[in-house]
């Protein structure tokens, strides 16, 4: 997929720099064979979010997002079997990543995100959570991630309760895959990822809330990573969590 993206991303630069988001929707569309266009819309993101372009900005990455979802959704409409389920995944994978691009949780990521914004990465989530419904179950870990990203927008967007609400469900979910994966669910140096990680948004939001057996959640996970350090196999993830932790925390 790099050289896919370094092959074309000269191209989609120059569109995105001269015409925003619908040039670069213009761009791919151009191409007629649809996997070429699947491959363009999956891609388009490494350029436009991780690479630098003159006028970088998300509403130029969301309209193409967009396009991108509104296409593969339509030609989902026509498929059946194994080729619909797959349209959906790829649908679902550009959702998560725009509701995950558009949270302000990522360590050393200071762009600046609106209302709109949130509001967006919002319905990204929301959107996904309902085309889990044409994968095959169980899908615990792609819930999990889904009820995450739709708290972590709902946090900034001030609705502090729905957001504790989402955050139980990530958690009941990550707690379920970790199980069905024969992973451990204990908030320590052998826990699960997604289950840590998940115990430390939960904590984080009752704490803010003023419960404060939800500091004593958050400083069990951040535990819980500092612990995973010491594992070689570990420790990148162990470093993200708790960057998105302290990063939200922070704020």
């Amino acid at each position: 997929m790099q050289q896919f993206l370094d092959e074309h991303w000269p191209a989609m630069r120059r569109a995105a720099e001269n015409g925003g988001g619908a040039a670069v929707v213009e761009m791919i569309e151009a191409f007629d064979d649809p996997v070429m266009r699947h491959l363009l819309y999956s891609t388009a993101r490494q350029g436009l979010v991780f690479r630098e372009w003159e006028g970088k900005n998300f509403d130029a990455y969301i309209t193409v997002c967009d396009a991108g979802i509104s296409r593969i959704l339509a030609e989902a409409q026509g498929a059946t079997g194994q080729a619909r389920v797959d349209l959906y995944r790829g649908a679902h994978a550009l959702g998560y990543n725009l509701t995950a691009d558009l949270a302000d949780c990522w360590p050393g990521d200071d762009a600046p995100r609106s209302r709109a914004h949130h509001q967006r990465g919002l319905r990204a989530a929301e959107e996904g959570l309902e085309w889990l419904q044409h994968l095959p179950s169980p899908a615990f870990d792609p819930h999990s991630r889904d009820h995450w990203a739709r708290g972590i927008h709902q946090l900034a967007l001030g609705d502090l309760s729905a957001a504790i609400e989402s955050w139980t469900r990530s958690l009941e979910y990550a707690v379920r895959g970790a199980r069905a994966a024969g992973q451990s669910t204990s908030i320590d140096g052998s826990g699960n990822f997604a289950v840590v990680l998940a115990t430390g948004y939960l904590g984080l939001g009752r704490w803010i809330a003023g419960d404060a057996a939800g500091e004593a959640l958050y400083r069990l996970a951040i535990a819980a990573f500092r612990d995973q350090l010491q594992d070689s196999e570990r420790k990148n993830a162990a470093e993200i969590g708790i960057g998105q932790l302290e990063k939200v925390k922070s704020k």
